[in-house]
């Protein structure tokens, strides 16, 4: 990997540390390669470990309540 993509990594990992906070919208997808990312930064967050915040984001976006929303 480049320093290009660990700049992509970071700045993922930034707005999705937004998200969280409640500040910004949801960034999608990692970019290829955050795992590699994430080992190095142990604290930079996943989609997977925020399934239910992104599920409940995405229900209010389209208007959904929270119980119509099913997780696999």
């Amino acid at each position: 990997y480049t320093t290009q993509d660990y700049v992509r990594w970071e700045a993922y990992a930034g707005k999705f540390t937004q998200f969280i906070r409640g500040a910004g919208s949801y960034p999608g997808d990692p970019p290829a390669g955050y795992d590699e990312y994430k080992k190095r930064e142990k604290y930079a967050p996943t989609p997977e470990e925020y399934r239910d915040l992104i599920a409940r984001t995405s229900a209010n976006r389209f208007g959904e309540s929270i119980d119509e929303v099913h997780m696999p």
